[in-house]
């Protein structure tokens, strides 16, 4: 899966035990979400306040 997501930018990344999704956070196409399905990858179209939350605290701002 290509999350556009550039090496040159700083991402880091998480998990959501309560979603069970992939949170991440890329410094050149922001916060994304991710779940596995049938063994494969799938972005999530729309994030959820509390995942958005989640990866703007993987950014290092907000609570």
């Amino acid at each position: 899966m290509n999350t556009r997501a550039g090496d040159f930018s700083t991402w880091k990344i998480a998990w959501d035990q309560k979603s069970d999704s992939i949170i991440m956070y890329s410094g050149d196409v922001g916060s994304l979400a991710f779940v596995i399905k049938e063994n494969r990858l799938c972005s999530l179209k729309e994030i959820s306040t509390r995942l958005f939350n989640k990866a703007e605290k993987l950014r290092g701002i907000g609570n």
